[in-house]
């Protein structure tokens, strides 16, 4: 990945799932609970391959949303390669196997949301990285 640092307060965030339909969603309630929380202006990109966003030229993403198992590559190794690149980065891993949870220990990570309850849990995420960014 190569990164240009675009000198600006704009808030950076990547979703990344293979279920397009999931990932449009997800969007949605990102930038839904961003706006209850932040003025900031947030941009939200949604990738559906995970290459492609591995292989990203151009933005260093302050959060990722990673979906845990894609094809061609699974959001933890994602999350991990990323991770190496950016410490910094927010990592949010999402599933809809309850039991990949554990996996998350073995991996670079802030949180773990099982989509069934995505709405519910999204906000915890949300109000720490606004923090952290404070």
């Amino acid at each position: 990945m190569l990164y240009l640092f675009l000198g600006d307060d704009m808030i950076y965030i990547a979703v990344c799932d293979d279920d397009e339909h999931w990932a449009i969603k997800a969007e949605k309630m990102i930038r839904d609970a961003m706006q209850q929380r932040t003025k900031e202006p947030v941009s939200i990109d949604t990738y559906t391959n995970p290459l492609k966003l591995r292989d990203n030229e151009g933005v260093e993403y302050d959060a990722l949303f990673l979906d845990v198992q894609m094809p061609d590559m699974e959001g933890f190794l994602l999350g991990d390669y990323v991770a190496s690149l950016n410490p910094d980065v927010f990592l949010v891993y999402m599933t809809n196997f309850s039991s990949r949870v554990y996996d998350v220990f073995n991996h670079a990570h802030k949180y773990f949301l099982v989509k069934a309850t995505f709405p519910e849990q999204l906000k915890l995420p949300v109000n720490r990285f606004l923090e952290l960014r404070d």
